[in-house]
C-alpha cells in the first residue's frame, strides 16, 4: 500500500505528466464525445453514407489549414491595430477565393476522373465548409493573440456536442449523407459569436475595407504564403489524400469502413500526441539553455510515449476486428481489419508527433518538409500501382503502413540525431 501511495505522490509531483494532463483534459472530453457518438452513428448510417462524408471531409482537411494562405497566423504577432485589420481582411479575402477555386477544381476532377458521379451533387458543400473554416482560423488566431484559451476550449467542446447531436438526430430520421453534412455545417457555425465577441469589441473596423492595409499585410507577411502554406498543404495531403484515393478506387462503402478505422486510430493523436509535443518543446527549450542540446528531454519523452503506445498498438493488432464487431456492429468488422494493418504505422507516427517540434528547435524545418514530400510521394506511388498490380484495399493499406512506417522511423532517428548536437542556442 505504501509503495502504491509513493508512486501516486511521485506522479502528482511530476511536472511533465501534470502539464500533459492539463493540456489534454479538454481534448479528452471532446474526443470522448466523438467516440461515444460513433457507437450510435455506425448503427444509424450506412458505410457508404459515412464514405461520402469522409470524402468531403478529406477535401476540407486538406485545404482548411491553408485556406487563408496562412496569413491568419501572423495575427498573433502583429504589432499594430491597422496591421491586424489588414491581416484579417486579407485572410478572409483569400479564404473566399480559395474556397471557390478548390470547389471548382474538385468538381472538374470528379467530372473527368471520378468513379462515383453522385459526389458531384455534394461537392458544392465544400465551398461553405471551407469558407467557415477560414473564418474559424481567423478567430482562433485572434483568440490566441488575446490569450482567450478558455473560450477556445469551450467552443471546441460545444462544436463536438452540437455536431454529433444533429448527426444522430438526422440519422434517426434516415437523412443519410445530408444529415452528416448538416451536422458538420452547424457544428462549425457553433461558437462563432462567442469567439468573435472580443474582436468586435476591440474597435478594429474589420467590416470597413482598407486596400492599403491589405496590401501592406500581403507583402510584409508574404513568406506565410510562399513557404508556410506549401509545407502545411503537403503535410495535409500526405494523410487526407489517402481517403480520396480509397474512395475513388474502391468506392464509398470501403471508404466508410476506412473512415471509422481512422477515427479510432486518430484518437491518441488528437488527445495526447500534440499535447505531449508542447510539453516536450517547453522542456527542450530549458534544456538547450542549460546544456546546449535537448537529447535527454527527447529520450524521456519517447520513453513515456513508448510506455503507452506499445500496449495500445498490440491490443489493436490482436483484438481490433473482434472489438469493432462488438462495439460498432458486425458489418464494421472489416474496419477492424484495416486498424490491424495500420496500427504499427500509427504507433510510430504517434512517437514522431510527441517530439515533432524537434526540427523547429534545431532550426531545420526544411527536413520536416522533406519528410512530408516523401510521404506524399509514397502515396502517389502506391496509387499508381493499385490498378496495374490489381491490389485490393488490404494490400494497398499494407503498402501504406509499411512505407509510411519506414519514413516515420527515419524521421524519428533524424530528430534524435539533431537533439544531440551541442551548438544549438535558444
Amino acid at each position: 500500500m505504501k509503495t502504491l501511495n509513493n508512486i501516486c505522490n511521485r506522479l502528482k509531483k511530476n511536472n511533465f505528466l501534470n502539464a500533459i494532463f492539463v493540456l489534454s483534459s479538454g481534448s479528452i472530453w471532446a474526443q470522448g464525445i466523438v467516440f461515444l457518438c460513433s457507437l450510435i452513428i455506425t448503427r444509424l448510417y450506412l458505410p457508404a453514407d459515412i464514405g461520402f462524408f469522409t470524402f468531403i471531409l478529406s477535401i476540407i482537411n486538406i485545404f482548411s489549414g491553408v485556406i487563408n494562405g496562412r496569413y491568419e497566423i501572423s495575427i498573433v504577432s502583429a504589432s499594430r491595430r491597422g496591421e491586424i485589420k489588414g491581416l484579417i481582411q486579407l485572410s478572409f479575402l483569400i479564404a473566399v477565393i480559395g474556397s471557390i477555386c478548390v470547389t471548382l477544381g474538385f468538381y472538374l476532377y470528379l467530372l473527368l476522373w471520378g468513379k462515383d458521379r453522385s459526389l458531384l451533387a455534394l461537392i458544392w458543400v465544400c465551398f461553405f465548409l471551407l469558407l467557415i473554416s477560414g473564418v474559424v482560423n481567423i478567430l482562433n488566431a485572434y483568440n490566441n493573440r488575446a490569450e482567450e484559451y478558455r473560450i477556445m476550449a469551450r467552443v471546441y467542446v460545444i462544436r463536438s456536442v452540437l455536431q454529433n447531436v444533429i448527426i444522430i438526430g438526422c440519422g434517426i430520421f434516415h437523412w443519410g449523407i445530408w444529415g452528416l453534412l448538416l451536422g458538420q455545417f452547424c457544428g462549425q457555425l457553433a461558437g462563432l459569436k462567442k469567439q468573435s465577441s472580443s474582436l468586435l469589441k476591440s474597435g478594429i473596423k474589420i467590416f470597413t475595407p482598407d486596400r492599403r492595409a491589405i496590401q501592406y499585410a500581403f507583402w510584409k507577411h508574404s513568406r506565410q504564403l510562399t513557404y508556410s502554406a506549401p509545407a502545411t498543404l503537403i503535410n495535409a495531403l500526405a494523410y487526407s489524400a489517402i481517403s480520396i484515393c480509397i474512395g475513388n478506387t474502391y468506392g464509398m462503402t470501403m471508404l466508410g469502413l476506412y473512415g471509422i478505422s481512422l477515427r479510432v486510430l486518430g484518437l491518441p493523436l488528437a488527445v495526447f500526441s500534440s499535447n505531449i509535443a508542447r510539453v516536450h518543446y517547453r522542456d527542450a527549450v530549458k534544456e538547450i539553455a542549460a546544456v546546449q542540446n535537448y537529447f535527454h528531454c527527447t529520450v524521456k519523452t519517447l520513453m513515456l510515449a513508448l510506455a503507452g503506445v506499445v500496449p495500445f498498438t498490440i491490443v489493436l493488432m490482436v483484438c481490433s476486428p473482434m472489438l469493432f464487431a462488438i462495439i460498432f456492429g458486425e458489418e464494421w468488422r472489416e474496419a477492424g481489419i484495416y486498424v490491424r494493418i495500420l496500427a504499427p504505422m500509427f504507433g510510430i507516427r504517434f512517437l514522431v508527433g510527441t517530439v515533432g517540434y524537434g526540427f523547429i528547435l534545431a532550426s531545420r524545418q526544411l527536413f520536416e518538409l522533406f519528410f512530408q514530400i516523401l510521404l506524399f510521394g509514397a502515396l502517389i506511388g502506391g496509387s499508381l500501382l493499385v490498378r496495374p498490380c490489381n491490389w485490393n484495399i488490404s494490400v494497398f493499406l499494407f503498402y501504406i503502413s509499411v512505407v509510411y512506417s519506414g519514413i516515420y522511423l527515419l524521421e524519428l532517428l533524424t530528430i534524435l540525431f539533431m537533439s544531440k548536437r551541442r551548438y544549438l542556442k535558444k
